[in-house]
């Protein structure tokens, strides 16, 4: 009885596997660009000092600064590169600092809209241990607490999700808006990433 249980789980466990490889192909499919090339990778390790370990190195064709997502949702740039693994920086890294772009939370990123017209603000995303800080939100801008951050970095190429808008700071006497960013995915969460290697 123990050995058919062991079974049992292990084959479980290979299909709850192998339905997250399916939902994770299915979520990066939404983002289609011909040009670019996608790399699937595992995620080894999570970090608390904002870091992941992937699977795919140099060998694969990863180099320092590839940007790593899931669909639409921005994960983060490769920061090392060693023959066979990746050192991957999320965006509450100490080291992360990110230009970004407020729109509001209603609107489908899947339809051909353009992010220009739907811009409440620019802001500056900045990492530390514990959470995404967003500044120079202008203050004058009608952002809102629940409203969509996205990626809008050269160094990152796409604009991409980050996450949502939360803690609007409300000092009438400061010269711009304050907040935080809480990301889509729990990192420590996510099994599987793509990096973008073209």
């Amino acid at each position: 009885m123990k050995e058919e249980n062991a079974k049992l789980k292990i084959e479980n466990a290979e299909k709850l596997i192998d339905y997250e490889e399916y939902l994770s192909l299915k979520e990066n499919s939404s983002l289609i660009i011909p040009e670019k090339k996608y790399l699937k990778a595992q995620i080894l390790n999570y970090t608390k000092e904002g870091n992941l370990i992937i699977n795919r190195g140099k060998d694969d064709g990863v180099k320092k600064n590839d940007t790593v997502v899931l669909g639409k949702v921005f994960i983060g740039t490769v920061s090392d590169v060693g023959q066979n693994s990746s050192l991957i920086r999320l965006p509450y890294n100490n080291s992360s600092s990110y230009e970004v772009v407020v729109i509001p939370s209603d609107i489908d990123l899947n339809k051909d809209n353009r992010v220009d017209n739907l811009i409440k603000s620019n802001g500056v995303v900045i990492g530390s241990i514990d959470n995404i800080k967003i500044e120079n939100m202008g203050i004058n801008s009608n952002v809102l607490d629940g409203d969509t951050v996205l990626i809008r970095d050269e160094r990152v190429g796409d604009i991409l999700i980050i996450g949502t808008l939360l803690g609007l700071s409300k000092n009438p006497a400061s010269t711009y808006k304050t907040g935080y960013v809480s990301p889509i995915f729990d990192y420590s969460n996510i099994i599987t990433v793509y990096v973008n290697i073209e």
